[in-house]
C-alpha cells in the first residue's frame, strides 16, 4: 500500500468519480483506476460498488476512508513540521473544542500569539473526543478540551476553568419560564445536538438513556453561533455551556434537575518530550488562565 493510492482512493470518494479525482492530481484516469484496482486486488476486497448509476463506498471502502483520511493528515502534518524544523521555525498543533475555545483559549491565544510571535501555530477545531484521539497519535501536540474523564495515566492536564451544563432555550421557548427540568421533560423537546466527535454528545446520550428516555435531535452542529441562531426560532433548545449564555438577554438558562458539572483544560501524552514551544504555551496559560471570561484579557497593543 502505498501513500499515493490512498490519495488517488480519497480523492475518488470525495468526488465520487475517477476522471475528477484523475485531474486533481494531473494523471490519467487509467491511472487512478489502475492504482484502487491494486489496492482490492492486493487485499481481496472490493472498495466501491461500481453496480450503481453513481460510486458508492462498499463496507470495506468505508473503514478505508475513515483510516486513510487519518494516514494522510498525519503525514502531511509531519511534512509540514519537517519544513518547519527545515526553516528553523518553531511549530505547535493544537486541537480545540469550540466552546472551550471561545470562553477561554481563544483569549489567551490572542495575546500568547502577540507575545510569543515566533511560534507558528496550527488550531484544529473539533469536539473533545476527536483532539484526545489526535493527541494520541500525534496529530496535535496539545488538546484544549473537556478534561474529565481522561485517563490519568495517559494523559498530563492543566484546568482552565470549571463550567455547568445547562439547557438553553429563546425567550419564546415553550419552557423560557422553567427554572428546572429533568431529562423526562426533555424527551419530546427538538434539541440541537453537538456532533458525535464531543464528549458532550456522547454525556447527554448517556444521560437520556439513563434516566428512560429518548431523545429528539433536530440537528447537529458543531458551530456555537449557528446553534444560538436555531434557537431563535423557539422550537428547540441545546445544551450549552453557562458562561456561553449567561449574558444574552435572547436566552433562557434552565438548570438540569441532574446537575452536570464539566471540567476544561489542556492535556497532552504523558512521558512525551516537551519541546520549548509546548513549554511556553503551557507556561503562559498557568500564567494567564485565571481570569479567562475577562475580555480585558485581549490587549491591543
Amino acid at each position: 500500500m502505498r501513500i499515493l493510492q490512498l490519495k488517488y482512493f480519497l480523492a475518488v470518494c470525495q468526488y465520487k468519480s475517477f476522471t475528477l479525482a484523475a485531474k486533481k492530481f494531473y494523471v490519467s484516469q487509467p491511472a487512478v483506476s489502475a492504482a484502487i484496482r491494486d489496492l482490492e486486488e492486493r487485499h481481496g476486497i472490493r472498495l466501491f460498488d461500481r453496480k450503481k448509476t453513481t460510486l458508492e463506498l462498499t463496507e470495506e471502502g468505508l473503514w478505508l476512508q475513515e483510516r486513510a483520511s487519518f494516514i494522510v493528515r498525519y503525514i502531511e502534518a509531519t511534512e509540514e513540521q519537517l519544513e518547519m524544523f527545515s526553516q528553523n521555525k518553531k511549530y505547535l498543533r493544537i486541537g480545540v473544542a469550540p466552546m472551550i475555545g471561545m470562553l477561554s483559549f481563544f483569549p489567551i491565544f490572542h495575546n500568547f500569539s502577540k507575545d510569543i510571535p515566533d511560534i507558528h501555530v496550527d488550531l484544529l477545531e473539533a469536539g473533545s473526543l476527536q483532539i484526545r484521539q489526535w493527541v494520541v497519535d500525534g496529530v496535535a501536540d496539545i488538546g484544549v478540551l473537556l478534561i474529565d474523564d481522561l485517563p490519568r495515566d495517559s494523559f498530563e492536564t492543566l484546568d482552565l476553568f470549571d463550567t455547568e451544563l445547562i439547557f438553553c432555550v429563546h425567550q419564546s421557548h415553550p419552557l423560557a419560564n422553567r427554572e428546572s427540568v429533568s431529562f423526562e421533560d426533555l424527551s419530546n423537546q427538538k434539541i440541537i445536538l453537538l456532533k458525535e466527535d464531543s464528549y458532550q454528545n456522547k454525556l447527554i446520550r448517556d444521560k437520556f438513556q439513563e434516566h428512560g428516555s429518548s431523545i429528539n435531535v433536530l440537528t447537529y452542529s458543531s458551530q456555537i453561533s449557528s446553534m444560538l441562531n436555531m434557537l431563535s426560532y423557539g422550537n428547540c433548545g441545546a445544551f450549552l455551556f453557562r458562561q456561553l449564555v449567561e449574558d444574552r438577554d435572547d436566552c433562557r438558562i434552565i438548570s438540569l434537575d441532574s446537575k452536570i458539572t464539566l471540567t476544561a483544560g489542556l492535556a497532552w501524552k504523558k512521558n512525551q518530550i516537551i519541546y520549548p514551544p509546548m513549554l511556553k504555551l503551557i507556561n503562559y496559560v498557568k500564567k494567564n488562565r485565571h481570569a479567562p471570561f475577562a475580555k480585558e484579557q485581549i490587549h491591543t497593543k
